[in-house]
């Protein structure tokens, strides 16, 4: 049984975890402290095959243990991908374009390296995940996300252990890029189940690649590059960007698709926070692993 912690105790044990973990960490070999051989993965999405049939989500729902929600009305902490569907005036006339929406699994997360806890992390594999066994639903993630991807399940979470705190709401929850299937090197669900192969996955190298490519063969476009200082997920439109987000905005849904979006660490502000916070989630990433580890030990001696 999980024990219940005080903030007293909890920080505590942060402090003497900081101190701990500073003195192994610091004799390690450096092959121990990184997994830089690691390749990361990345995924195309061509809205030209994409029909709107809904089966990446249905899949992303029931490999997640969710309640089935045929046509969810958007993201939420139960539906981690949804599909949008616009229709964009072009000169040859009106085309309607089905979007896969999820997480974009940034290069250089401005959700990882903003969490004042230190629960958000930029895998070796790519993926970006929430530990959501720790979370306190604090939403900064989703504040610096440029697509507020991460939805906050409310009432939840490891918060509820602690004696009241001044922060601390629930869990947020995203797409994990199915991390488990990635690390047995198997490919995500919503890959496996669309029955038009409009969503590709492979070493991100390769996939970005293949997407210039794809645009190319269509006199198309690439999303995801550039935007939000670089994802590993790319789409593939046969009309712009800028016209997917213009209706998608009249329409008043999230997330929107603004070109060019920006990545807030590339600002002095951001980078000014990325510094501020930095110690304080060491901290509490430490208490973390601490309570983590101590509570593993409880429940042995049960």
């Amino acid at each position: 049984m999980a024990q219940q912690i005080s903030r007293r105790e909890f920080l505590k044990r942060s402090a003497s975890a900081v101190a701990a973990s500073t003195v192994v960490a610091s004799g390690l070999p450096a092959a121990a402290q990184s997994q830089s051989n690691t390749k990361r993965v990345g995924m195309v999405i061509d809205l030209t095959l994409c029909d709107g049939c809904n089966e990446c989500s249905l899949a992303c729902q029931r490999k997640n243990g969710h309640p089935i929600n045929p046509q969810p009305g958007g993201l939420t902490p139960e539906n981690y991908l949804y599909v949008q569907s616009v229709r964009v005036e072009t000169p040859s006339g009106t085309q309607e374009v089905h979007i896969p929406r999820k997480c974009m699994h940034c290069d250089d997360p401005a959700c990882a390296s903003l969490c004042p806890f230190s629960i958000n992390e930029k895998t070796p594999e790519g993926p970006v995940v929430i530990n959501e066994d720790y979370c306190l639903g604090g939403q900064k993630c989703k504040s610096v996300c440029p697509w507020g991807i991460p939805q906050l399940k409310k009432g939840v979470g490891f918060y509820k252990k602690l004696e009241p705190l001044p922060f601390g709401a629930g869990v947020m929850f995203k797409c994990d890029g199915c991390i488990d299937l990635v690390r047995a090197g198997e490919t995500p669900a919503c890959v496996t189940a669309c029955p038009r192969g409009a969503i590709k996955f492979g070493e991100q190298e390769m996939m970005r690649e293949y997407a210039y490519e794809r645009a190319a063969a269509i006199s198309g476009y690439v999303y995801g590059d550039k935007e939000g200082g670089g994802t590993s997920t790319y789409y593939v439109s046969p009309v712009p960007f800028e016209a997917i987000d213009k209706v998608l905005a009249e329409q008043g849904e999230q997330p929107r698709m603004p070109v060019g979006a920006e990545n807030v660490l590339d600002s002095v502000n951001g980078m000014a926070q990325a510094v501020l916070i930095a110690p304080v989630a060491g901290i509490f990433a430490a208490g973390f692993a601490a309570h983590k580890n101590l509570t593993k030990g409880d429940d042995s001696n049960e």
